[in-house]
């Protein structure tokens, strides 16, 4: 029989025999499909295959997919349908060393396959990282050296009437026996039901460009130029600082300032990357990431020519005299670095939406991982910008230091004294890296030291208050939601390689947990959502206000927890996902095995639940007061997915960046296998489904 290996419950079981072929492993996962490695049954052939599986409209019974219910059904089957026909025109397409590789297409189980050339290597956000962090960052030649056989592929596809739609730097992969890079998730399950989807977004934020977010303008071979400006943005930005890892902006926010005439949040990469690249390269950086699609690069070729030839850019199209008024406002700002960009792009005549196609998914799983560094030049501006004296005046030093942007003290620090205004996450190492980059300076010794004295009265005010409080101590906000303490201490994180239902990635290790932090009692409910966000997104939207939201993004949470830090401003208080060690730590509430209690006193699941969500609290709290840690809805983290340490780690985070987030807890959909402490799920940043909720960490 085929052994399960995998971390989606409804993923075809390893040993799943498919025609010829047999899986090996999950290679990736998310809301339109599910990506196998898979082996030939005679050949010495790896392949990867991608199933189509759109989780919002269909569901695994055995092994046969089926529609979720009547009025799906026909969505379903169109969607399958135009999945059949974009992977013929791929299949039929004359293939490029620089693009994935597409074989064979067939029917099995009630829905579709497409098999596909299995590569290995590095997606190039992990090399970017890799080389970031060792102080390594990309130079143009670098630069060229990846896009060049990119734009070529791409050229080709292009020149059949193709589109990619996702173009970011974890679907270019390096290939390790050549290292050659390779264009790769091309996405025609998300494409292919994306009109039926209600919540699942078939583009990367930030690398999407507004035609595809907000279906104006029109489609072409400019939209995947917006996503290859971002990629290429992206390795310019790299490297400046590690508390702020340098994404793309979300191209609404960069709609938004144009309409209302402010200046572009997403800074030129010609302002980044001033003499680091050459300006030509910059300039037409800059071109590609226009919001109006006839003032982009028009196309592969187009760019290739630049870029190979050093030529001039030719011109946009239209005068000036035609550009909305928002873009004449912010003209003069992208003289000084920033973007202008129009506030709408104009239909572009000649092209339809439904004349170009976008090609099959191959998630393979590669992350994108972003690690920064200092700036090379800081210290330069020292002796001149650094008061002489002692520590008298402190006031006035600081205040004429921020008016001349001083960058050894830094904009992020503030006042040194307004210990309520830099006890936010990550505020402490950003300290630390601080006094490590300057503690040799002398000019810098007294702003070293009062930093130095700054983390010390932290650290004793933590440990003040922490002396005070006791595990399970309650605390509600403004809205009504309610909050336990959880104390400071250690663990063993994982489970012990008999613990039934382990899987290979819960390696046990010790974790010590510096700080306590108030985590909240029960799951966001869908009526807290509703006074924050004003709209209910969940699938059982008729359970009640006190039942989990489901149906949120990753990237859902973050907007909620920005608008609720916002509403709550002045009352100290910041809020965020708990980090997965976080997590765990509270979930176990002192407890060393599976689970905090017997599984249908404390938590929903498959055997229970009745195939729905429930009121939260209902069921058995652990012994800090924390109800709900199994069962009823998966928890998003904070940490993206990576190997557990082998050895004794501190307040963990997890990798940089990888491609999912960590889910935790199990759901009501799952059997008990997955409702375990040391059970790890993860999922796409941008996935949605009735599956997945949150809780909130509260800091001081």
């Amino acid at each position: 029989m085929p052994s399960a290996d995998h971390g989606r419950r409804d993923a075809l079981p390893v040993g799943t025999v498919l025609r010829e072929f047999t899986i090996q492993a999950v290679l990736g996962h998310g809301g339109f499909g599910i990506v196998y490695r898979a082996g030939h049954n005679e050949l010495e052939l790896t392949v990867a295959i991608k199933e189509y599986l759109p989780v919002e409209l269909a569901v695994r019974e055995g092994a046969t997919v089926q529609p979720r219910s009547g009025t799906e059904r026909k969505d379903f089957a169109e969607g399958l349908r135009r999945f059949r026909d974009e992977a013929q025109a791929l299949i039929d397409f004359d293939s490029h060393p620089s693009i994935v590789s597409c074989r064979e297409f067939f029917r099995a189980h009630g829905t579709a396959y497409l098999v596909m050339g299995y590569e290995e290597g590095q997606s190039l956000a992990e090399v970017l990282a890799s080389r970031e962090a060792e102080g390594r960052p990309f130079a143009a030649a670098d630069l060229l050296g990846v896009m060049r056989p990119v734009l070529e592929g791409l050229e080709r596809v292009h020149a059949a009437g193709v589109l990619h739609r996702d173009i970011k730097p974890s679907n270019i992969l390096i290939r390790r026996r050549d290292g050659r890079p390779v264009l790769i998730d091309f996405g025609a399950a998300k494409q292919a039901t994306a009109r039926f989807s209600k919540s699942q977004a078939p583009y990367t934020e930030g690398y999407a460009a507004l035609e595809q977010v907000a279906d104006a303008g029109k489609l072409g071979p400019w939209t995947d130029m917006y996503g290859v400006g971002a990629v290429m943005w992206r390795m310019v930005a790299g490297g400046k600082r590690p508390w702020e890892p340098p994404h793309p902006v979300r191209v609404e926010q960069r709609s938004h300032a144009a309409l209302g005439g402010t200046e572009d949040p997403m800074p030129s990469a010609r302002g980044l990357g001033k003499g680091r690249f050459p300006a030509q390269m910059l300039e037409v950086i800059d071109r590609c990431l226009r919001l109006r699609e006839t003032e982009r690069m028009q196309g592969s070729r187009e760019l290739l020519e630049v870029l190979r030839e050093g030529n001039e850019l030719p011109p946009v199209d239209g005068a000036e005299s035609a550009r909305p008024l928002a873009a004449r406002n912010v003209a003069k700002r992208e003289e000084a670095g920033s973007h202008a960009v129009p506030a709408r792009p104009e239909p572009r005549k000649g092209w339809r939406r439904g004349g170009w196609i976008a090609l099959p998914s191959l998630v393979v799983g590669l992350g994108l991982v972003v690690a920064t560094w200092w700036s090379s030049d800081s210290e330069e501006t020292v002796r001149d910008q650094v008061p002489a004296g002692d520590s008298d005046g402190v006031g006035d030093e600081i205040a004429a230091l921020e008016r001349s942007q001083n960058r050894l003290v830094q904009p992020w620090i503030g006042d040194w004294d307004a210990l309520g205004n830099v006890r936010g996450p990550g505020f402490v190492a950003t300290v630390q890296a601080y006094i490590e980059q300057y503690k040799e300076v002398s000019e810098a010794s007294v702003w070293v030291a009062k930093a130095e004295g700054l983390l010390a009265e932290l650290r004793e005010l933590e440990v003040a208050s922490a002396t005070q409080r006791e595990a399970g101590e309650a605390w509600m906000n403004s809205l009504g939601m309610e909050f336990v303490w959880i104390p400071a201490g250690t663990f063993l994180m994982g489970s012990p390689e008999d613990e039934e239902g382990r899987l290979f990635n819960e390696r046990q290790h010790e974790v010590r947990i510096s700080q306590g932090y108030w985590l909240k009692k029960h799951e966001v409910t869908q009526g807290e959502w509703v006074a924050v966000m004003g709209t209910n997104p969940s699938h059982f939207s008729d359970c009640g206000s006190r039942c989990p939201v489901e149906r949120v993004s990753w990237g859902d949470t973050q907007e909620f927890i920005r608008r609720l830090n916002s509403r709550e401003s002045g009352s100290g208080h910041v809020y965020r996902l708990p980090t997965e060690a976080e997590w765990e730590y509270a979930a176990r509430a002192g407890t060393p095995g599976a689970r905090y209690g017997e599984l249908d006193v404390v938590a929903w699941y498959s055997a229970n639940s009745g195939g729905r969500t429930h009121p939260v609290g209902q069921k058995q709290a652990n012994a800090w007061g924390l109800h709900d840690m199994l069962g009823s809805v998966w928890e998003w983290t904070g940490d993206w997915n990576g190997e557990h340490p082998s050895g004794p780690v501190a307040d963990p985070k997890g990798p940089e960046v990888r491609s999912d987030r960590v889910v935790r807890g199990g759901d009501w959909f799952d059997s008990a296998r997955f409702a375990r402490s040391a059970h790890r799920g993860s999922g796409s940043p941008g996935h949605r489904n009735p599956f997945i909720g949150f809780r909130l960490v509260r800091t001081e």
